[in-house]
């Protein structure tokens, strides 16, 4: 579900937005949404690295499944530091898929 959401932004910010949306030929909402996306990402990878996370609640911070965060740590020339719980997460969800199938 959508919803309409309203905030103050600093003259920079605005500035910013207003002239990465005019280069991408989008709107500021499709912008801003895309910045919150990437911002979650960037957080939960940001969290992996300092190990102040595990790499399940890591991809859920940035909105996508495990294996794919697995694939961008790799794209960002990461390594992997898989824990037991991750391990134990990835079975669990791996076996929810397959029943569904």
């Amino acid at each position: 579900m959508e919803q309409i959401t309203s905030f103050r932004l600093d003259k920079s910010s605005l500035k910013f937005l207003d002239k990465f949306s005019k280069e991408e030929k989008v709107s500021k909402g499709e912008t801003l949404r895309k910045i919150l996306l990437n911002g979650r990402l960037m957080l939960g990878i940001k969290l992996y690295k300092e190990k102040k996370m595990s790499i399940g609640k890591a991809s859920e911070i940035a909105g996508i499944s495990i294996s794919k965060f697995m694939d961008i740590l790799s794209n960002f020339g990461l390594n992997g530091n898989l824990t037991l719980e991750d391990f134990k997460l990835s079975l669990i969800s791996t076996k929810k898929l397959s029943l569904r199938n």
